[in-house]
């Protein structure tokens, strides 16, 4: 497996679904773009938190394709980012 990081802005479209317990167990990346390019999300594989000093970060682990790609969102100020992406 091959990681680079990349760590720069990204706009996504998120799907909320109300049948879920947990908040962000209901929140699915669907599509993102990356510069001026679209990517269809395929499926989501891990979804956590981490805390980065008082900020709260959610990080989904997607693919589209037969790339993954780390995506993060915050909470502190609700910026989308692409963190790495994955090969092989």
């Amino acid at each position: 497996m091959i990681f680079k990081t990349i760590q720069e802005p990204i706009d996504v479209l998120v799907a909320f679904r109300k049948d879920h317990s947990v908040a962000i167990h209901a929140t699915k990346p669907m599509t993102f773009k990356w510069g001026t390019t679209y990517y269809q999300v395929d499926g989501v594989h891990l979804v956590h938190s981490e805390r980065r000093g008082r900020e709260k970060v959610y990080i989904f682990s997607v693919s589209s394709g037969a790339l993954v790609y780390r995506l993060s969102f915050s909470t502190e100020t609700l910026a989308w980012r692409l963190e790495e992406v994955c090969e092989g």
